[in-house]
């Protein structure tokens, strides 16, 4: 997966980051599969590969150099255009 992130965080945030992120998917039921570092952490109320094979063709259509999803959740849609067509992923 290419996703760039605006800001790099040093190694020690980065494990910071990852810790609260660990924590905060526990704390509630996320609505899509929520990866990190490639593993699967949390599986989510909703499989979302379905939808994602419905909305890939069409984007990639579009040859995204970046992708805003708005209202994204937890991202899936953002991870897979980024990982799919080593786009810029914007999430908010």
């Amino acid at each position: 997966m290419k996703l760039r992130l605006e800001r790099q965080f040093p190694s020690f945030w980065d494990g910071v980051q990852r810790f609260t992120l660990r924590r905060l998917v526990k704390s509630y039921e996320p609505y899509h599969p929520v990866i990190l570092g490639g593993k699967t952490i949390a599986a989510g109320e909703r499989s979302c590969v379905d939808r994602w094979r419905l909305i890939e063709k069409p984007i990639a259509a579009l040859a995204p150099a970046t992708f805003l999803d708005l209202g994204c959740a937890e991202g899936y849609f953002v991870q897979e255009a980024a990982k799919s067509f080593g786009c810029v992923a914007n999430r908010r």
